[in-house]
C-alpha cells in the first residue's frame, strides 16, 4: 500500500499525475485550493477505476491551517497495513508576474506561502511521522530552471523555488543515513499549462523573456503534461531512476 499526497491536483500536472496514478494498491490524497475542480476529478476517477481517492480542498494560502490539514490526512494512514507514502510537490504560483518596485505586501506573502511556507511545513511533517513509525517515505518536488536562473518579473518565483531546493537538501544532509526517505527535485521543462498561458497573457514590462514562451508556444514545442506524468510515474514512483538530487527531464525523452 502506498498513500501518493498530491498538492496542485486539480490542474495542470498536478490533474494528470492523478489520472496516472490508477494502481488499485496506491490512495491518491489529493489538495487543491478549487474544491469544484477538485470534486469533479474525483468524480471521474472513481468511475474510471478501483482506488481509494480521498480529496482535500484546500488553499495553500492559509498557511495557520496546513498544520490541521496533514494531522487530518495522517489520520487517514491506516497503521495496520505496511505502507510507503509518497509526497509530490506540485502546487506553485508564479504571480505577481512583476518587477520588484512594484511587488505589493499582499502579493509578496500569498506566493511565497504558497510557494515556500505550506510545503515546508507538509514536508516537515510528513518526514516526522515517517520517521516515527519507520515508514518509506519519497518527496518528489516539482522544480524549475527558474531555482537557479534570474528572471526579470519573476523575482518571488525564482526566489521560492531556490528556497525550497535548498530546503530539501539540507533535509538530505540533516537525513544522510536514513535509507527510508528519498528525495528528488524535477525540472519538467516548459509545458503545456494554464500557468504558461498565464506567462504568455502578461504585460509587465520587466519581462523580457515573453516572447520566448509566446515562440514555445507557437511552435508547439510545449511539453505535454501526460507525457511528463508517464516519465514521473514510470522512474520515481514505480521505480527510483534517479541519478542526484535535482534532475531535468529532457534526457527520458530526447531518449525516445
Amino acid at each position: 500500500m502506498e498513500y501518493v499526497l498530491i498538492t496542485g491536483a486539480s490542474n495542470g500536472l498536478g490533474r494528470s499525475l492523478a489520472r496516472t496514478i490508477n494502481d488499485e494498491d496506491k490512495v491518491l490524497i489529493l489538495i487543491a485550493r478549487n474544491q469544484f475542480k477538485l470534486n469533479k476529478l474525483k468524480s471521474e476517477l472513481n468511475k474510471e477505476r478501483n482506488q481509494k481517492i480521498l480529496a482535500y480542498p484546500f488553499d495553500l494560502s492559509n498557511f495557520e491551517n496546513v498544520d490541521d490539514l496533514m494531522n487530518n490526512i495522517i489520520l487517514q494512514f491506516n497503521h495496520k497495513d505496511d505502507f510507503k507514502i509518497t509526497l509530490i510537490n506540485n502546487a506553485s504560483t508564479i504571480h505577481p508576474i512583476t518587477t520588484v518596485d512594484l511587488l505589493e505586501e499582499k502579493d509578496i506573502r500569498s506566493n511565497l506561502t504558497i510557494n515556500i511556507l505550506s510545503p515546508a511545513l507538509i514536508i516537515s511533517k510528513l518526514i516526522k511521522f515517517a520517521n516515527l513509525n519507520s515508514r518509506q517515505l519519497k518527496i518528489i518536488n516539482i522544480s524549475s530552471g527558474a531555482y537557479k536562473q534570474p528572471i526579470g518579473s519573476w523575482s518571488l518565483y525564482c526566489t521560492s523555488k531556490a528556497a525550497i531546493q535548498m530546503y530539501l537538501e539540507v533535509t538530505l544532509l540533516e537525513n544522510n543515513s536514513n535509507s527510508n526517505l528519498k528525495i528528488l527535485s524535477i525540472d519538467p521543462g516548459v509545458m503545456d499549462t494554464e500557468m504558461q498561458e498565464s506567462i504568455r497573457n502578461s504585460e509587465s514590462t520587466g519581462f523580457s523573456k515573453k516572447n520566448d514562451f509566446i515562440d514555445l508556444y507557437r511552435e508547439n514545442k510545449l511539453r505535454n503534461v501526460d507525457s511528463v506524468s508517464k516519465v514521473i510515474k514510470e522512474n520515481f514512483i514505480d521505480d527510483w531512476n534517479v541519478n542526484g538530487n535535482f534532475m531535468k527531464l529532457d534526457n527520458f525523452f530526447e531518449s525516445k
